[in-house]
C-alpha cells in the first residue's frame, strides 16, 4: 500500500508504481480529488486502473461529477469498512492486471 497526503504527490506515485487500484477522497489539501480522477484518466497506462473514491458530500451532483470525471465506485462518509472491502474486491477481480497476477497470490 502506497498512501499519498495531497493529489500531485499521488499522481506521481500513480505514474511511478502503477498500482492496481486508487482510493482518492474527493476533498484534498493541494486540489480537488476530481482533479487527480481527470489527470490519471489522462495518463498512458493508468487509464483502466480502477479508482474509487471518498466524499463526505452528501449531494447527487457531486457523485454525479465524480462518475463523469471516470470514478468506478463511490463511497460515501462515513463508511462502513466492510463496504469498501467489499468494494475494492470487486473492482480487483474484475481488473485485468489483477487477474493475471492471480496465479502468483495462490502461492503465498
Amino acid at each position: 500500500m502506497i498512501e499519498a497526503g495531497e493529489g500531485a504527490i499521488a499522481i506521481l506515485l500513480a505514474r511511478n508504481a502503477e498500482p492496481d487500484l486508487v482510493i482518492v477522497d474527493m476533498r484534498l489539501p493541494d486540489c480537488s480529488g476530481i482533479d487527480v480522477v481527470r489527470r490519471l484518466r489522462s495518463e498512458t497506462g493508468l487509464t483502466a486502473m480502477p479508482i474509487v473514491m471518498t466524499s463526505g458530500s452528501m449531494q447527487a451532483s457531486d457523485q454525479r461529477t465524480a462518475e463523469e470525471a471516470g470514478v468506478d465506485a463511490f463511497i460515501q462518509k462515513p463508511f462502513d469498512l466492510h463496504a469498501l472491502v467489499d468494494e475494492v474486491e470487486r473492482l480487483l477481480s474484475e481488473s485485468e492486471s489483477y487477474r493475471s497476477a492471480l496465479p502468483l497470490r495462490r502461492l503465498h
